[in-house]
């Protein structure tokens, strides 16, 4: 019986270390006010805020991710730190997949200022 991890099996394991870790870094973070969700007026930020008013990280449904993975840049900071570990998460379930709108977003929202090139730039 060979002892070596797999390298599918060591990839397993550091993801689901570190969703154990989001979920423990993010746990006691506070929710944004409704007020506090976004700091814009514009129909585009009232529908954030309208999504996303009272909800939990933690129940944040993947088709609200889907549908929502151009929105990181209009939270305000708080609402940015309380529902990136969302965003986290669901970057981790899907990993081995090709990279979804909500991945490559949460990548560039944790990157700022960082220039991106394709695969073919």
């Amino acid at each position: 019986m060979n002892d070596e991890l797999s390298f599918s099996e060591v990839n397993k394991k550091q993801i689901e270390s570190l969703k154990s870790s989001v979920i423990q870094a993010f746990g006691e973070v506070e929710s944004p006010a409704k007020e506090n969700i976004v700091e814009h007026e514009c129909e585009e930020c009232c529908g954030v805020r309208k999504d996303f008013t009272e909800l939990k990280w933690q129940k944040a449904s993947n088709e609200l991710l889907e549908n929502n993975y151009d929105k990181i840049p209009l939270f305000s900071p708080t609402a940015f730190n309380y529902f990136l570990p969302a965003y986290l998460l669901y970057t981790l379930r899907n990993f081995d997949d090709d990279f979804s709108d909500v991945c490559d977003f949460t990548l560039y929202a944790l990157t700022p200022g960082k220039t991106w090139k394709d695969e073919n730039g």
